[in-house]
């Protein structure tokens, strides 16, 4: 007797939050380590905009079970621009990530979350393509706030209660 799939849409997605984590991991352990020819951590830039991306869409993802090991994850938005996936989010997911930013150390550089994540959008494909000329896709700061972006967004999402999507 086969048993039919169970489809889960809860904020966080927690096999897209593993992922996110992992690539926030490699764009740390990269930060100090890239080429002297290359005049950007290139890597540890294009880890961090893809983990951006992930965290954003582990809030907007479904999870089926029952047709693999781990379960299936579906993204509900695709697209490489943070604002855009931000702006995909159902509305108390937004409210949860508004929240918990105001009292974000960044917040007090940055004061919009969405604007903060306007900043990176694009940053994904420009830095896995950086030899296309896109090394001046973000200033040092940025890079920074990247890195303290990514750092909230893992602690904001590894301690949020789950929230039923639509």
């Amino acid at each position: 007797m086969s048993r039919q799939p169970v489809i889960l849409k809860t904020a966080p997605n927690v096999n897209v939050r593993h992922i996110a984590d992992a690539f926030r991991d490699v764009a740390w352990n990269m930060r100090d380590h890239h080429p002297e020819y290359v005049p950007r951590p290139v890597v540890s830039l294009a880890n961090g905009a893809f983990s951006l991306e992930l965290y954003l869409k582990s809030l907007n993802a479904a999870l089926t079970l029952g047709n693999k090991i781990h379960g299936e994850s579906t993204v509900l938005r695709r697209g490489h621009d943070p604002s855009k996936l931000y702006d995909a989010l159902y509305a108390p997911v937004r409210a949860y990530l508004d929240g918990k930013y105001a009292s974000c150390p960044l917040s007090a550089k940055h004061p919009n979350f969405r604007a903060v994540l306007a900043v990176y959008d694009g940053v994904f494909e420009d830095q896995r393509y950086v030899f296309e000329g896109n090394y001046d896709a973000l200033t040092t700061g940025q890079y920074a706030d990247l890195l303290a972006l990514l750092d909230f967004m893992h602690e904001t999402i590894l301690w949020m209660d789950p929230i039923h999507l639509p």
